[in-house]
């Protein structure tokens, strides 16, 4: 998945966030705006998610990651992607 395919939507905090659930069952969430951790060099917040709740226990992150670039999320979308389905 590209980081452009990401579908971004207002959520009323003056920020946007994208979702999108991989078929191996993993979502990744990022937003961007004044309550994501990020600058103007690096404005995405990335969130792993399965089964509707922030996912802890991947081998991509214990813990949402911050201060992205486009780039960065897009790799790390990709690693989400790869991941082996969860039951």
């Amino acid at each position: 998945m590209k980081f452009t395919d990401l579908k971004w939507n207002p959520t009323g905090l003056a920020s946007d966030q994208a979702k999108h659930t991989f078929e191996n069952g993993y979502t990744v969430s990022v937003i961007t705006g004044n309550h994501a951790y990020g600058n103007s060099s690096a404005p995405y917040e990335l969130a792993v998610m399965f089964d509707g709740k922030l996912c802890y226990d991947t081998p991509i992150t214990d813990d949402v990651l911050g201060y992205l670039t486009a780039k960065e999320v897009e790799e790390i979308m990709q690693q989400i992607e790869a991941l082996p389905a969860r039951r």
